[in-house]
């Protein structure tokens, strides 16, 4: 008799569809180590996309990571510059190489996990705290911040509010990500956030999925 041994199958929260980047409003293009811009793109024959901004010169063969949003989710693709086509304007053209918009979890799946995270804010205060979930495109936090008894004062005197900019670092088993994000929400009675990641890369958004997945996989199957 076959018996077929494993982990039990869990729900996989995904979206395939096709990616599109040349319909979105703006494309967020990271080059290798060089700049990031943010443009439009249109699509060219075969898998190409040509970059529609002017003043930015790249050199062939540099990497090349596009992140956009597509129905309301973060879509992302990996190319290489190459020379123009033959009869094709000047201009930085991309050959996309991989695409990873065709299977992606959805971003508000939130998955409730403790992590450390410290919060680095415009005007170089340091907060530390702890992660209640987290999600591929954001997190709730709860801070410990100085003089916790009286939260709000500390929040605003470092200056947390609603629609301010930070930097997140949150420590993974892959190590600690420094996130750029904006904070969308702040109770100030108990010194909790919510965060909305901003431009993560693919590398990030790969590792950060990855971890999620794992822990998602972990709660399944050892249900607390």
């Amino acid at each position: 008799m076959n018996r077929t041994l494993g982990v039990p199958r869990i729900e996989v929260n995904v979206i395939q569809e096709q990616p599109l980047p040349w319909r979105a409003p703006e494309v967020m293009i990271s080059f290798g180590s060089g700049p990031t811009i943010v443009c439009r793109v249109s699509r060219q024959p075969g898998d190409v996309l040509r970059v529609e901004h002017e003043g930015v010169g790249i050199a062939e063969g540099t990497s090349a990571d596009l992140q956009w949003t597509q129905d309301g989710r973060g879509s992302f693709a990996a190319g290489t510059v190459i020379a123009p086509p033959p009869s094709a304007p000047a201009g930085i053209y991309i050959r996309v190489d991989q695409s990873v918009t065709g299977i992606e979890r959805r971003l508000s799946t939130r998955v409730p996990v403790r992590v450390p995270a410290t919060l680095h804010t415009v005007n170089d205060r340091v907060v530390s705290g702890w992660t209640r979930d987290v999600s591929l495109g954001g997190a709730n936090i709860l801070l410990e911040p100085p003089g916790h008894a009286d939260a709000r004062a500390a929040l605003a005197a470092a200056g947390i509010a609603g629609g301010a900019s930070a930097t997140v670092d949150l420590t993974l088993p892959s190590g600690i990500h420094h996130l750029r994000c904006q904070i969308t929400g702040v109770d100030q009675h108990s010194a909790e956030i919510r965060v909305r990641f901003l431009h993560l890369n693919i590398a990030t958004m790969d590792e950060l999925g990855t971890f999620l997945h794992d822990e998602q996989h972990r709660m399944a199957l050892h249900p607390e």
